[in-house]
């Protein structure tokens, strides 16, 4: 069946795996550049995202029974990839929200 084949960015269906934060991170930067292409302030909105990132992290972290669970599967390695992609996708709106304006600001 399907269903019985692991999904390699998920180790256990309930948290992404450490490759799966950062391909989500990516994701979310890769989205935002596409937006700020056309419209810059557009990709301001996606800030929300890693901020919702590192709050689920956050949270994650200090809830006893969550925490020692993600220890125990991942390592504590875990949060601090958490944290470093949730900052890595905030960057990558940043900079796509700033080229969108520049390059808006050279073709007037």
């Amino acid at each position: 069946m399907l269903a019985d084949k692991p999904i390699p960015l998920l180790r256990n269906r309930k948290m992404l795996s450490i490759p799966g934060i950062w391909v989500q991170a990516a994701m979310i930067g890769a989205v935002a550049f596409l937006v700020g292409w056309f419209r810059w302030w557009l990709a301001l909105p996606l800030l929300l995202l890693p901020a919702v990132i590192a709050l689920a992290a956050l949270g994650s972290r200090y809830d006893e029974s969550v925490a020692r669970a993600i220890v125990e599967e991942h390592g504590d390695v875990y949060f601090a990839h958490s944290y470093a992609s949730a900052g890595l996708a905030a960057v990558l709106v940043g900079v796509a929200s700033w080229i969108g304006w520049r390059r808006k600001q050279l073709t007037q």
